[in-house]
């Protein structure tokens, strides 16, 4: 099971809330760095892309 599936849906009803909106905050913040790890590969296989195109017709 996926971390941002265990924070988001761990049962939390003995929690107060301060653990749920902690819960919240870091299933976020994962989200938003894995969206950013993704543009970051895709940007890197641009430029790899790039630098082979460029190589072949040099």
């Amino acid at each position: 099971m996926d971390i941002l599936d265990r924070l988001e849906r761990e049962p939390s009803y003995c929690e107060n809330s301060d653990a749920r909106q902690l819960r919240r905050d870091a299933a976020s913040e994962i989200r938003e760095l894995r969206l950013k790890a993704q543009q970051l590969e895709a940007l890197i296989q641009r430029r790899a892309s790039q630098k082979m195109a460029r190589g072949v017709m040099a």
